[in-house]
């Protein structure tokens, strides 16, 4: 597919809900040059917070609870509830949609494989009815089209860390702690690297939500979990229930399907709710440990002592005390920092906004018609185009 021609400088809107399903991330973008490497400033960040009616259609069918009828609909509310958000943002910021080159918006993951067979993705939000509702064109349905190249979908995030760091010597590993952890290792002259973690956000806001039937939602600051003590006996529960997970036939991109309220509620109804706080330090400590052994698997190279990479850490469990500590202390002697640290951060807030920026970099490439090679990220056999697009 040839590319298509564009403008040198392009306003881009980025939108994007994670595993917490609570909110809508967007980001105004600028491009400035090709669309396969363009120099990416993020102008304005901005947080939209779903209607309760809506986060509770979307947990349920993320729990795999919702008939056919109930996807179709969550497809339309999601697009429409985006479009309200946009249109604020637009507002807000006093971006005229006129002067918006493309929205790219990955709607909500309310079902990923896995990797069980056959490999699908569905994410709900479709953009048609972002695009009628705010005239503006629409990237969209990113995933689909590299798992039909062979890829597992995820993780995407390579693409957008191999632009940011692209200037960098040293090797720079950044860790996005949202529901679920990924991680993009970016070395100079090698494509990026890219893979689940295991579980982040997800274990620990299920725990608390359970645990306090559901008047907490977030451990703020990790809070509560600093207060409590690792307990072994459910760290080896944590570790056996898991233990495919850990193996070295484990999939690359993982989701809330494997670590979520069917494979977690048992353990820690075993364990109790009076002991919340433990359960919490525990659940940081088996985050942890699961993202090391990942990573010592796809990048075993890292821990020759030779090049130390520098580690950079983005999404809501950043600002989570003993997440972040266990990580720290899995990953000694690196140095690790938040990415708003960066200096190539300019002052913004990338460690907020990296996802929403991702899939304002990827509707750029989607208008342009600029293949994304993802093998060694998602495993698939060769660049393709990603994102269907409405106008």
């Amino acid at each position: 597919m040839p590319a298509a021609r564009v403008p040198r400088v392009r306003q881009v809107i980025g939108l994007n809900s994670g595993t917490s399903l609570g909110s809508l991330d967007l980001a105004w973008v600028r491009c400035e040059g090709g669309a396969a490497r363009p120099r990416l400033e993020l102008v304005e960040h901005r947080e939209a917070p779903f209607s309760a009616e809506l986060e509770a259609r979307l947990q349920r069918l993320a729990r795999g609870e919702g008939s056919v009828r109930e996807v179709a609909e969550a497809e339309r509310l999601y697009g429409e509830a985006a479009a309200e958000g946009l249109l604020e943002a637009l507002a807000a910021w006093r971006l005229d949609a006129r002067e918006v080159h493309v929205v790219g918006c990955h709607g909500q993951t309310i079902y990923h494989h896995c990797g069980a067979e056959p490999h699908a993705t569905l994410q709900v939000g479709s953009g048609a009815f972002l695009a009628e509702r705010t005239g503006i064109r629409v990237a969209c349905d990113f995933r689909t089209r590299d798992l039909a190249a062979g890829g597992e979908g995820a993780p995407l995030s390579p693409l957008l860390d191999e632009v940011l760091f692209a200037r960098e010597r040293l090797p720079q590993l950044v860790v996005n702690l949202g529901g679920i952890s990924n991680a993009s290792l970016v070395r100079r002259g090698l494509p990026a690297l890219g893979f689940d973690g295991g579980p982040a956000n997800v274990q620990l806001d299920l725990a608390l939500r359970w645990a306090t039937a559901g008047a907490e939602r977030i451990d703020l600051g990790g809070a509560r979990a600093v207060r409590g003590r690792v307990d072994e006996a459910l760290l080896a529960a944590l570790e056996e229930r898991f233990a495919s997970w850990l193996s070295p036939l484990a999939p690359r991109s993982s989701g809330r399907e494997e670590f979520g309220e069917r494979a977690l509620l048992p353990l820690l109804e075993s364990f109790g709710r009076a002991r919340l706080d433990d359960a919490l330090a525990t659940l940081a400590r088996f985050a942890a440990r699961c993202f090391a052994r990942r990573l010592r698997r796809y990048a075993p190279e890292l821990f020759d002592g030779r090049a130390r990479p520098r580690v950079w850490w983005t999404g809501g469990g950043a600002r989570h005390a003993a997440l972040v500590g266990e990580l720290e202390r899995e990953l000694a002697p690196w140095t690790c920092a938040p990415l708003d640290a960066w200096s190539g951060a300019a002052g913004r807030p990338l460690q907020s906004a990296r996802e929403a920026l991702l899939f304002a970099l990827l509707a750029d490439r989607r208008v342009a018609a600029v293949p994304s090679d993802l093998r060694s990220a998602t495993g698939a056999l060769r660049p393709v185009v990603l994102g269907c697009l409405w106008s």
